[in-house]
């Protein structure tokens, strides 16, 4: 500490606290805390596409053919759809 007329002699690190590191460690103004970052092209494709591309095998009237997982999940799809039986009609006048 100086005198009562001057500031301490370690102004820095009077804001030094909760949230407030040294002004020492701090990152520089301009440049972040992770300085490699995420490597360019990583994450280009969508995982989904990866593995909708798959050839699978399935069977439809006893003969198998190999199809994308993408053309399986729909026919999957139209199956159980066509197979669901529709809600019936709620008759409140009885």
């Amino acid at each position: 500490m100086t005198l009562e007329d001057g500031p301490p002699d370690d102004a820095e690190d009077i804001a030094v606290g909760y949230r407030k590191p040294p002004t020492k460690i701090r990152f520089t103004k301009g440049r972040s805390g992770n300085l490699a970052g995420r490597p360019r092209g990583r994450h280009r494709q969508a995982p989904y596409e990866s593995v909708l591309g798959q050839m699978v095998k399935i069977r439809e009237g006893g003969a198998e053919r190999h199809v994308t997982a993408a053309e399986a999940f729909l026919l999957q799809s139209g199956n159980a759809r066509s197979k669901a039986t529709a809600p019936q009609p709620v008759n409140a006048w009885l």
